[in-house]
Order: C-alpha cells, then sequence, then structure tokens
C-alpha cells in the first residue's frame, strides 16, 4: 500500500506508515480492477483475480477528514507548481512584465483621467441645424443644437461668445447677432473639450448711425461771423481760432473781446502763465498780461483776491477771498428729496464750486416764508447745514437771519453742497428701509419655461420677462445702496411670500432674489395686488425712518378688491410712513389704480411697456430714493447727482423705431424725430399742417418743401405713450428694420457677390416691386485691410434701399397713418433751416439777433450760462433738442432729458439724452463747462472731444412767423 499522507510504500501487514506515523490500514479494500470488496491482507482479487499485492493504487476508502486533507493537499501542490512556473516566468521574462505592468496601469490611470478630463460623453454639433453651415450672414439670429447624450450633465456645459448675446434652452442655443458685426465666435465648453463656431455678419447697412443735423458750413474766407465772437470767419482764419466756437480756449472771454479790447491770446486760457485764467484776472481786476499786476512782488496766481458775485436768478450772493480762478464759478440749485426724510430738512440743495482756492467765503441765501411753514420751520428756526454727499451727514453752519430782506448768511469754510433746515434737530441719518415686492406670477414666464417647471396646463404665459430682467435690476439697485439702506425682499402672484426681512447685508439680500428665478412658490394663482400692498405695509414699523415699498407688477388684481380698497391702503401706507412706488410692466395694468396709490403715498407711478425698459425705470427709481446718484458708466459705482430730470422715459415717451433715411434726407431725420419728440412730450403737438418751406440757409437759393401731414384721425392725438405707436405698413421693414415691424430679420438678407455686398434675390425682387425704394450702392467705409480684419473677407461696395417720399404719397402698400407721420417727421426735420441754433458760446439773445440781423455782432459778456440754460428747460417738464458733431459722424440732434453734475468735477456735467439713433436705450452725453462755455468731454457713448453743441432756442420759430 501507498501512504495517503507522504505517498510512501507501506509493508504489508503493516498499520502504521514507517515514514510519518500515519494510520495505513483500513477496514477494507476495494479490487483497482473490479472495485470487488476484498479482505485485508488478500493478495489476489477473488472476483477477477487481479493481483492487489502487485498494484500501488489500491484504493481505500478515507474519512471526511481526510477528503478535505487531500483537496487541500492537492490545491496547495497545484498552487505550488503555478507559483514555481510563474516564478519561472519572471525570472525569465522580468523586463517584459514590469514594462507591460506599468502600460497596464497607465492605461487605467489614463481611463480616469480622460473621464475626468474629457468625459465620454458625445459632445458635437448637430447638423439638422442648418445654420451650422452659414459662414456669412446678415445681423440676424441664429438657432445651433449640439449633440450630448447626458441630460443630467447639460448644466455643466459653460458658453461664451465674442459678439452678440444667446439664450439656451435644453440642447438649442438661440444666438442673437441682430446688432453685431464682423468675426463673431460661439464657444461652448465641457470639461477640457469645447465646440466653436465662428460666423461673420455683414452689416447690413454702411449708414449705420445716421444724422441728418445741418452744422454750419463755413467759408473761412467770409466776412460772416458764424459764432458771433465779433470775429469775421476770415479773420478767425487768420488768427487760427475756432470760427465754430467764440471762445477757443475756453477762458472765458470770446474771441473778438480778447483780440480787440483784452488783447490776450484767444488760443491761451492764461495769456501771462500767472497761474489766473484772462476772464478771472479782468473780473479780479488784475492785468491779464503781467504775472505781477501790481508790481509789489507778488505773482498774480499766488495774490489772494477778493471776488463778489450774485446769480440773478437764484438770488444768491458771494463775497469770496482766495487764490486761482475763483471768478471761475459754479452755483447750481437743485431739488433732492432724500435729504428731507431726515426730518426739518428742506430738500433744495445749493452746490458751490469754483476753480480757485477760496480763504474767505460768505454766502446769502433767500428763502420764503411759506416754504419754511410747509416744513414747520419758523424764522428764527432757521439753520444752513453742509451736507456731506458720501456720509449723507449734515453739519450745522452758524448764520444769521435777516427778515426783512428774508436772507440768510453764513461764512463757509469751504465750498461744497448745503441745504437749509431747522436749528437743533436731530442729525442722526435716518435708516432708509426698502421692500422690494416683485411679481412673480404665470404671466411672466413663457409656456416653456412653465412646462420645465412642470405646470400641466398653462393659460396666460405671456412672457413678459422671460429673461428675468426683473431679477437683475433688483440686485443692480441694491448695489448702489450705501450702510444706511436695509432693504427686503418678497414675491407675489396669488399669494404673498416674505422671502428676506429687512437686512444691510446685501449679499444675502441678492440671493433672497435669485430664489425667485424659476420659483413656483407664488406662481400659478393670480396676481392678487391688494394681498401684496396689504401685506407689504405690514413689513414696515412706525417709526422714523425712511419708508419705501417698489412695487413691480405685469398684471391686474385679480382679487378684486383693490380698487375698493385703494383709500384704505393709501391710509394704512401714510400712516407708516412708506412711500409705494409702482413700475406696470406691460399693457394689461391697473394703471388708474396703482397710479393713484403711488401718488397718494408720495411716489410715482412707471410706465413700462416691455422688459428691456425696466433698466431706465430701475435706474430712475433708484436715484429717487438714493440721494438723486446715478451711475452713468454702469460699473455699480455712481458717477454724478441728478440736478434737472425731466421724468422722459426713452422706451415709453420716444420711438420705438430708429431715425432713418430718405430719397428727401439721405442722412436721416434726426432733427425732425427730435423736435417732434420734445413737442409730443410737452403735449403741444401741432397734429396737422399745410406743407412748409425752408432754406439751407439765409443765403442759399434751394428751398425744400415737405408734405402737408394729418394725423388727427391716429392714435397719436390722445398723447399715449409714444414708444406705443408702432408702424404698421409692412414694406417700411427696409427702412426701419424687420423687427420694427415685428419680422425676425432673415439671416440670408444679402450675400456678397463679387465685390459687393447685395440683396438677396428674394428680397430684391420684393423692394424692386413695391417701387417705393431706389436701390443705392455706397463705398464700404472700411480700406480693404479693414475689412478682411473685420469680416475675414473683403467687398468694395454694399446695397442698400433708400425710401421714396414722394412715390409714399400713393402706395397702396403704405397705411395712411404712417405716411402722415412720415410727412411730419420730415416738415420738422427742415424746420431746423429755419432757425438759428444757440451754441454753447452764443448767448439766447445774439441767437435772437442773429436770425434777424445776420451780420456781426460785438462781443457780449457775462451771458446765461449754456448748462444753466438747458436746466432751466429741463425743470419746466421739457426735453431741448441739442445738436452737434458728437461721434465725428456728422451733425445729429438729440432729445436732453436729464442732467447730472459729476461727482469729481462740479464742472463736467453728464447729460442724459434720448438718441433716435438708439430707440430703446438711455445714452449719456458729458459737457465740460467752466465758464459759460460748453465742450464734449468724450465719454463711452460719445467721443468727439472738445466740439461746441448746439441748442434750438424757445419761441423762436413764433419769434420770425413759422407756424409750428
Amino acid at each position: 500500500m501507498i501512504c495517503k499522507k507522504c505517498k510512501t510504500q507501506i509493508p504489508d501487514g503493516a498499520d502504521f506508515c514507517p515514514n510519518c506515523g500515519n494510520k495505513a490500514m483500513l477496514d477494507s479494500l476495494f479490487c483497482p480492477n473490479c472495485g470487488f470488496k476484498l479482505e485485508a491482507g488478500t493478495d489476489f482479487c477473488s472476483n477477477c483475480g487481479k493481483n492487489i499485492k502487485e498494484n500501488n493504487h489500491i484504493k481505500q476508502p478515507m474519512s471526511n477528514n481526510e477528503i478535505a486533507d487531500a483537496i487541500v493537499d492537492k490545491t496547495s501542490n497545484f498552487f505550488k507548481t503555478v507559483m514555481s512556473n510563474i516564478k519561472a516566468f519572471l525570472d525569465k521574462h522580468k523586463k517584459i512584465v514590469i514594462i507591460g505592468t506599468i502600460c497596464l496601469v497607465t492605461i487605467i490611470g489614463l481611463l480616469f483621467v480622460y473621464k475626468a478630463v474629457f468625459g465620454f460623453e458625445k459632445f458635437s454639433w448637430d447638423d439638422n441645424y442648418e445654420d451650422i453651415k452659414l459662414d456669412y450672414i446678415s445681423p440676424s439670429k441664429l438657432s445651433l443644437g449640439i449633440i450630448f447624450n447626458d441630460d443630467k450633465k447639460l448644466p455643466n456645459l459653460k458658453y461664451t461668445v465674442t459678439c452678440g448675446s444667446y439664450r439656451v434652452k435644453g440642447k438649442e442655443i438661440s444666438w442673437d447677432l441682430s446688432d453685431s458685426s464682423g468675426i463673431c465666435e460661439l464657444k461652448i465648453k465641457y470639461k477640457a473639450r469645447s465646440l466653436k463656431k465662428k460666423i461673420t455678419v455683414l452689416e447690413e447697412n454702411p449708414k449705420k448711425d445716421l444724422t441728418g443735423f445741418k452744422l454750419e458750413e463755413i467759408d473761412e474766407n467770409s466776412l460772416e461771423d458764424s459764432d458771433i465772437d465779433g470775429l469775421s470767419n476770415k479773420e478767425e482764419k487768420n488768427y487760427k481760432t475756432n470760427p465754430k466756437n467764440s471762445d477757443t480756449d475756453m477762458d472765458g472771454l470770446e474771441d473778438g473781446y480778447e483780440i480787440n479790447e483784452s488783447k490776450t491770446d484767444p488760443l491761451k486760457a492764461d495769456t501771462d502763465g500767472d497761474g489766473v485764467n484772462d476772464y478771472d484776472e479782468i473780473k479780479l481786476g488784475l492785468d491779464p498780461l503781467k504775472i505781477d499786476s501790481k508790481g509789489d512782488g507778488v505773482k498774480d496766481g499766488s495774490r489772494v483776491n477778493n471776488y463778489s458775485y450774485s446769480d440773478s436768478k437764484s438770488g444768491i450772493n458771494l463775497e469770496l477771498s482766495g487764490k486761482g480762478n475763483i471768478a471761475e464759478l459754479s452755483i447750481t440749485t437743485y431739488k433732492n428729496s432724500s435729504i428731507s426724510r431726515t426730518k426739518g430738512i428742506i430738500d433744495t440743495v445749493y452746490s458751490f464750486a469754483t476753480k480757485g482756492k477760496i480763504e474767505t467765503a460768505k454766502v446769502t441765501i433767500p428763502y420764503k416764508v411759506e416754504e419754511l411753514d410747509k416744513y414747520g420751520i419758523t424764522e428764527d428756526e432757521l439753520s444752513l447745514y453742509y451736507f456731506d454727499t458720501k456720509t449723507k451727514g449734515l453739519e450745522e453752519v452758524e448764520t444769521v437771519i435777516d427778515k426783512e430782506s428774508s436772507t440768510i448768511t453764513a461764512e463757509l469754510k469751504h465750498f461744497s453742497n448745503y441745504v437749509l433746515g431747522k436749528k437743533l434737530i436731530s442729525l442722526d441719518i435716518p435708516k432708509n428701509n426698502i421692500l422690494m415686492v416683485i411679481d412673480n406670477s404665470i404671466s411672466m414666464y413663457t409656456e416653456d419655461q412653465l412646462l420645465d417647471l412642470g405646470f400641466d396646463s398653462i393659460t396666460g404665459a405671456d412672457g413678459n420677462d422671460e429673461d428675468f430682467k426683473r431679477l437683475d435690476l433688483t440686485k443692480s439697485m441694491i448695489d448702489m445702496f450705501s450702510e444706511n439702506y436695509y432693504c427686503a425682499i418678497s414675491e407675489f402672484a396669488g399669494t404673498y411670500v416674505k422671502l428676506k426681512g429687512f437686512t444691510n447685508n446685501f449679499s444675502e439680500a441678492k440671493r433672497s432674489v435669485n430664489t425667485i428665478k424659476n420659483d413656483v412658490r407664488s406662481v400659478g394663482n393670480g396676481t392678487n395686488i391688494n394681498k401684496a400692498i396689504d401685506e407689504g405695509i405690514k413689513e414696515f414699523t412706525n417709526d422714523d425712518n425712511s419708508h419705501y415699498m417698489l412695487l413691480l407688477t405685469d398684471g391686474q388684481d385679480t382679487s378684486g378688491s383693490l380698487s375698493g380698497n385703494k383709500e384704505n391702503l393709501i391710509k394704512k401706507a401714510n400712516d407708516r410712513n412708506v412711500h409705494i412706488c409702482v413700475i406696470g410692466l406691460g399693457s394689461k395694468i391697473d394703471t388708474k389704480v396703482l397710479s393713484d396709490i403711488a401718488t397718494g403715498t408720495g411716489c410715482n407711478y412707471y410706465s413700462a411697456n416691455a422688459a428691456n425698459s425696466l433698466d431706465e425705470i430701475y435706474s430712475l427709481i433708484g436715484s429717487n430714493i438714493n440721494y438723486n446718484l446715478v451711475d452713468i458708466d454702469k460699473d455699480g459705482k455712481s458717477d454724478g447727482t441728478v440736478i434737472a430730470d425731466s421724468g422722459f422715459i426713452v422706451n415709453r415717451d420716444g420711438f420705438s423705431f430708429p431715425n432713418y433715411g430718405t430719397n428727401l434726407s439721405p442722412d436721416g431725420h434726426c432733427y425732425g424725430m427730435a423736435m417732434f419728440t420734445e413737442l409730443y412730450y410737452n403735449k403741444s403737438l401741432p397734429f396737422k399742417h399745410d406743407s412748409i418751406k425752408a432754406k439751407k440757409s439765409l443765403f442759399d437759393e434751394e428751398e425744400l418743401t415737405s408734405y402737408a401731414y394729418n394725423i388727427v384721425n391716429s392714435d397719436l392725438t390722445s398723447y399715449h405713450n409714444l414708444y406705443d405707436y408702432k408702424l404698421s405698413s409692412n414694406i417700411l421693414k427696409y427702412t426701419f428694420g424687420f423687427p420694427a415691424l415685428g419680422e425676425t430679420k432673415p439671416k440670408d438678407l444679402k450675400i456678397v457677390s463679387k465685390d459687393t455686398l447685395v440683396y438677396n434675390t428674394k428680397y430684391k425682387n420684393e423692394i424692386t416691386s413695391s417701387k417705393m425704394y431706389d436701390i443705392i450702392i455706397e463705398k464700404s467705409g472700411l480700406s480693404k485691410s479693414e475689412q478682411i480684419k473685420k469680416y475675414g473677407k473683403n467687398y468694395t461696395n454694399a446695397e442698400y434701399a433708400q425710401l421714396d417720399e414722394n412715390v409714399m404719397q400713393h402706395s397702396n402698400l403704405m397705411k395712411n397713418d404712417d405716411i402722415h407721420l412720415l410727412n411730419a417727421l420730415y416738415a420738422f426735420h427742415i424746420s431746423q433751416f429755419n432757425t438759428a441754433k444757440i451754441s454753447s458760446t452764443i448767448d439766447p439773445v445774439k441767437a435772437y439777433a442773429r436770425i434777424l440781423l445776420p451780420f456781426p455782432i460785438i462781443g457780449i459778456q457775462d451771458t446765461t450760462r449754456f448748462i444753466d440754460l438747458i436746466k432751466d428747460r429741463i425743470d419746466r417738464g421739457t426735453v431741448p433738442v441739442l445738436g452737434g458733431n458728437f461721434t465725428g459722424n456728422g451733425g445729429h440732434a438729440i432729445n436732453v432729458i436729464s442732467i447730472a453734475e459729476d461727482n469729481v468735477d462740479p464742472f463736467v456735467y453728464h447729460l442724459g439724452v434720448y438718441d433716435n439713433n438708439y430707440p430703446s436705450e438711455k445714452r449719456y452725453l458729458s459737457l465740460y463747462c467752466p465758464y459759460n462755455t460748453c465742450t464734449i468731454k468724450a465719454n463711452s457713448y460719445y467721443s468727439n472731444e472738445g466740439e461746441s453743441v448746439n441748442i434750438l432756442p424757445e419761441n423762436l420759430i413764433e419769434l420770425i412767423g413759422i407756424v409750428f
């Protein structure tokens, strides 16, 4: 037998293995040949005769433990063999194995890295969107799609564009390039992968910024005095002075006066270089031609001089002493309702500034007893306060009251802003509590947006603010608040939801505003304005703080109780001193009742035709409740203080369509649109008039003739918002643009054919078949290299369609109201040739004399400041027409709607303007006005530094007998 444990041969009859001592004998044996059971010690099988003794593989029955041991032994032996073979293989192929292992680990690692950095998702452009194949388009919108196989990760995609704007819905991108030109790129990034689409937007019309205001045509060799400064144009040429600016060196003295009277240099503000300008030297009794006027060894710029000044309009008198240009003064008065939140302070601000350095200053300010009574102040209690525009703090100044002359006199330590108020009042700066109540009803959303939010059935999804502009502007307004402001946020629809109580942690407040987006807490249950106002009033406590509720809504009250509860709401608001400012967005508004609530609580109702109007309205409200501060360059910081505001809102009171050119005025109708706007805003527009005639100049034989117009039966006679008038003659889309007629601008409107940008055939056929247009070809304003750089392609000429106003009169494609409106705009446009303009250096008296006596007039000194002339007209609620060369692109006419004094330089003014080239944007024109002269100071809107401007004189048209 063989020992099961160590495989040693066991002698016959042995009970134990001689090698390992394992029990060797078993109870029975089996024949290895036939399996017959044998008795122990048997040598041959009794069944088949097999020799058992000679066979070393006699099987014996095993116990369970023995079976287990056998399995372990075999397994162990197997692995020993395998490991032995592996070891042998490794010993033989060690380098190959190491390299292979490294490669395998590297591959696995790279897969993990690739997934983390690039991802395995399919990411490509969707060729089913035809716009992906376009290389050139006219200014328009593109629709693009992507293939991305993991919808959950769509929010991880990052989008950037080099021009235009975009909107993303799922895997579809709408790229708006309507106002773009040149090479534009859209880039979509997912992890480290990206998709790029470059496209060239070809300018549809080479005449992008139309003008139409006729600047003075100067004949340098004529004896005419174009700027009425006492020098003929020929003399100005000899002296190298500016024939369009009567004060070339901006020193306060007209050029003719300097040449003929003072003998100073009209090209140098400080002729003798002593640190005092020529005008100041004359006003101070010094000699502008001597550095030391008094011969006492003191340079005039270092001399302490005395100066007295009286402002005839405000009645303010100044007596001051100091050095330098102390006669270069700015005295401005304006209303600031934010200041009067401190009880006992009158809301008129007196702003004093000088270019000199004052040592002493005594000011005398007139007051009205009836105004003191309005604020509960007696004459004996009246005092003057310095108002710190940065801290909003007040500091009392010692004063003397003269009851007989109704004046208050004070010694000022410095020039700045001052207000009148009651003596010994609490000077604690009041907290300003402002509650933003924001409509979040269904009508703010589009149907697609609501479907994405889980709504099954949708009624009234008007999409009034699908881009959530109301939220962005609310956050921008919060950014303008200072530390003494506290704001709260609520939303409403059918219910009122308080999102954030009053806090001066503006980051938290803005986070609360963000939660409104796509939130359904108050969406879907109507627009309960009554409840929103009522609950909002409860947020305020009855204290001395300033309380404002800013309510924005786009609907009518669905509770049915707003109108009946109006007086009760006004009483509740007034009891807690809550001013309710209301913005009505869209046309479905309870305008009358909301306006009554706003005015009844000491605030205003603001109408916004569409969400793009909110920007200007929020800025206006923000300025009104934030000490008249305004952000000119939209960097989140205040740049100026509003000193005059007409209340004009561009997207409400201006035209909805842009300036345009026709055969009668190819360069544009800017002056006609500006004049029409001013008269319409003043509610003094003539609704009909016969044909008028005008000459381009007094000495020009060419005569322009307008068509008669009659808009008596149009909607314009109701003096609704001018922006509400929409052109309805579809053919006009080639003049005013497709969006102005409610159409999307075609992407293939124009193509490049050889060296010319031309209309695509299908559009050109419509243009020519209308017979209302001439196809005009103009040379590109860019050189070949500039075109290649901008467009990647060169074209020499470009087509555009010029409207023929003569054919328009009888075209069956035109609506009657549109014809007469355009006739009126042209009539007003040519009226500029029948009027004189007041330049910033020409007194109104001269302007009137100029049209009646067209010959040189010797300079008149101490005329009205040009900026004050504009301010006076704005204070009376009008929007005066201003003309000039703002961009170097020719004469242009705009409407001035507000004035802000610069926070750094009080001699710089930022004019808020309605520019009819940009119908949906409030713009700013900056002017530098050191004396009676104003010239353009370049900013991001208008770049023509140093150009003078012109204003249309009031009532001049009536004076010269032109009926308008």
